[in-house]
């Protein structure tokens, strides 16, 4: 009887640990970027890509993506729409196994023009893939200083919509097509 009980315990305990081997996975890819290498392109209002040397930005460009790679395997790709007011910034990293399995991604905002505070507010949500779905494992709102304003009723004038890249390699494909 005792084995059976401790099933579903053990059951949960696995979950549990996955769940947190994707968020370690997620949030420890910044620190192996040093021993990868990463690509940049811009999207023009085109629809075309042109890739980056030199950090030297085209005019027109609406859209940058990083795609970052380990030992040829996409580790990582980032989508951040252009804002040339600088009222706001927004992106999505999406993030993949050392197989280049899509695992989760991460959305960042930050912007200004909020009820709630003068200064600017950070948003970050931690999404990792579940089977079929995408759930929703940790989400942070702080002020510019760093202070969780989690429970203040900050509202958020943008309206964004991650880019979700499940299959990294098409992705690539698609955008060195067009480039």
């Amino acid at each position: 009887m005792a084995t059976i009980l401790s099933w579903p315990l053990l059951l949960i305990l696995t979950v549990s640990a996955d769940s947190q081997d994707l968020i370690d996975a997620i949030e420890n890819t910044a620190r192996i970027k040093s021993d990868g290498n990463q690509t940049m392109y811009a999207k023009l209002e085109t629809g075309k890509y042109v890739r980056i040397f030199n950090d030297e930005w085209p005019d027109g460009s609406i859209e940058s993506v990083g795609i970052f790679e380990v030992d040829g395997t996409i580790r990582s790709i980032s989508v951040s729409p252009v804002c040339t007011s600088g009222e706001w910034s927004y992106g999505t990293e999406n993030y993949y196994d050392k197989r280049g399995s899509f695992i989760g991604y991460v959305e960042i905002k930050n912007h200004f023009n909020s009820k709630c505070l003068e200064g600017s507010l950070h948003r970050t949500k931690t999404f990792i893939k579940r089977g079929g779905r995408l759930k929703l494992v940790k989400e942070t709102i702080t002020d510019e200083d760093g202070k969780d304003m989690s429970q203040a009723a900050c509202n958020d004038p943008y309206d964004f919509r991650p880019v979700i890249i499940k299959d990294a390699r098409k992705y690539r494909r698609r955008i060195e097509k067009e480039y």
